[in-house]
């Protein structure tokens, strides 16, 4: 009797585990308050800055089981009428004190513009309950603006899926901002783009 429960088992599990590949799954918050799970990383890598952003988006990386955290978010400075994107690595000195190291490059308006169609539509497709998470792995949580957020987890994570492919285009986004290298973001504006309609596709119709 135990087999076929276990095979049944694997096969629910195979089953969320394809759904958290083809959409994020929903998270219910609101950032920079102290009374969310979340206001620790909040305080250290979204704020006023990001708060004051109208299309923010942001994809903030952590480890189940503690130790460095990283996010990678969209910015408009407004006195140097310039729109950025901003990625910051959080890592524990020998003391275990928290240091935050901040990395800047300049964007076209377009491609910020791009970056916050994607990741709304990424979140706005997630659906609840859609990723099985384990003690382990690493989480990648996309935000668009202050409230609205949706969450994949690896390993459950496949290269070639739709999950697989935004992190993907987040970390190497990452890498170009930490370079100052805004010549590979802009290569990568075909893949966002792709990935835009691949996500607006999964979206539910609004009823009229």
């Amino acid at each position: 009797m135990k087999r076929p429960l276990l095979i049944l088992a694997l096969l629910f599990s195979s089953i969320f585990s394809l759904s958290a590949q083809t959409r994020l799954g929903t998270v219910p918050r609101s950032i920079n308050r102290a009374d969310n799970p979340y206001f620790a990383l909040d305080s250290l890598f979204l704020g006023e800055e990001y708060s004051n952003t109208l299309m923010g988006v942001a994809m903030i990386t952590k480890n189940a089981l503690g130790g460095s955290a990283a996010c990678l978010r969209s910015n408009y400075d407004s006195v140097r009428k310039r729109y950025e994107l901003v990625y910051l690595v959080c890592n524990h000195d020998r003391k275990g004190r928290e240091k935050v190291k901040t990395y800047r490059c300049t964007i076209p308006s377009d491609t910020f513009l791009e970056l916050s169609e994607l990741i709304t539509n990424a979140v706005y497709a997630s659906a609840p309950g859609s990723v099985v998470f384990g003690a382990d792995g690493v989480f990648y949580e996309f935000l668009s603006g202050e409230s609205i957020s949706a969450v994949c987890w690896w390993p459950s994570l496949q290269s070639d899926s739709n999950c697989g492919r935004l992190v993907s285009l987040f970390q190497k986004l990452q890498n170009a901002v930490r370079d100052n290298d805004s010549e590979s973001i802009e290569e990568l504006r075909p893949e966002i783009k792709n990935l835009t309609e691949v996500f607006d596709k999964l979206r539910a119709p609004i009823e009229e």
